[in-house]
């Protein structure tokens, strides 16, 4: 597996056992009596590519090797300039079939879910506050009210235990360390061309590799479709502003975890 993919699937790992420390947290805490401990969550959310490079595609170019060479570097440097971008992945971990939606900006915000065998979370990140909420596999909380936390928003600040979450929903991990390309000078070959979401494309790989990025071949040279081995990533919304919104009546991860009484509703 090459060093990119590894990168990869380390993010995804990242997310998942984010979501699977977190619930697993609020449930130690009322089985064990609300023991005080500090939330210790290890998340990871979503990321991309693309931006406003324009060169023209060669109508003849010099070789094949050339132009997916410049092909690629152009959406490599597109996507490190990139302000947003909304990315849906698919992955397989141990057998368990993971999907995540999310769009990420470089002031810091996040907003997507993430959905596995057990059920859906869903996460909202605006600089140093974020906020969780968990699905239907979050276990009974409460004595006399089971489940109350299930899609109740709960909050979280940026701090030493929370750290993860925010770092691993940054442009610079989620965009530019996912789709670092290899350098133009790498064996670069052009394979299929695809129409995705109404626009052309054209499949970059290495000679001999499975790995294919799909890159725009009009205007802007964005990357649509990332696949390798058991990860699949589509790209969209490049540089569209992200507005987003607290969610209504969250309560705090002390009020969660029974540090603190519930607010009423």
């Amino acid at each position: 597996m090459s060093s990119s993919a590894l990168r990869r699937q380390r993010f995804l790992v990242i997310l998942l056992a984010t979501v699977l420390i977190l619930a697993a947290l609020l449930s130690l805490t009322w089985v064990n009596e609300r023991i005080d401990q500090p939330a210790d969550p290890a998340v990871a959310l979503a990321q991309p590519v693309t931006s406003l490079f324009s060169t023209p595609v060669p109508s003849e170019p010099p070789s094949d090797h050339d132009y997916a060479g410049e092909l690629a570097q152009s959406a490599m440097e597109a996507a490190f300039t990139a302000t947003s971008v909304h990315i849906e992945a698919d992955t397989v971990y141990y057998g368990d079939h993971i999907r995540y939606d999310i769009s990420i900006d470089r002031n810091g915000q996040a907003l997507g879910r993430i959905v596995n065998a057990e059920g859906e979370t869903r996460v909202i990140i605006q600089g140093d506050t974020g906020y969780v909420q968990f699905g239907e596999h979050l276990p009974p909380q409460e004595p006399g009210t089971p489940g109350w936390l299930t899609g109740q928003w709960i909050s979280i600040t940026r701090n030493d235990q929370t750290e993860d979450i925010f770092a691993a929903t940054q442009m610079p991990l989620l965009v530019d360390d996912v789709l670092d390309l290899p350098d133009f000078d790498a064996p670069w070959r052009t394979y299929e061309h695809k129409t995705l979401d109404g626009l052309p494309t054209v499949a970059l790989g290495m000679k001999g590799g499975e790995r294919r990025t799909y890159v725009r071949t009009d205007g802007a040279r964005q990357v649509l479709l990332h696949r390798e081995e058991d990860f699949r990533a589509s790209y969209s919304l490049w540089n569209d502003p992200l507005v987003l919104e607290a969610p209504p009546h969250p309560i705090t991860w002390e009020e969660s975890t029974g540090q603190a009484p519930p607010l009423s509703a």
